[in-house]
């Protein structure tokens, strides 16, 4: 069985909501990068969060 815990990782931008919470820091990159795309001046921030959401 796989003992290590999930790491959970909560991608925010001011003014965008409903970004989802992801499992592995290369989803949250990639949806860094896709919301970079549209909104290029958007400040984006990768945090690493408990399984419920909260910042560590």
């Amino acid at each position: 069985m796989n003992d290590k815990l999930k790491e959970y990782y909560r991608v925010s931008a001011v003014g965008i909501p409903n970004v989802p919470i992801v499992t592995n820091e290369v989803d949250a990159k990639r949806i860094k990068r896709e919301i970079l795309m549209v909104y290029p001046a958007a400040t984006v921030r990768i945090e690493k969060t408990e399984e419920s959401g909260r910042a560590k």
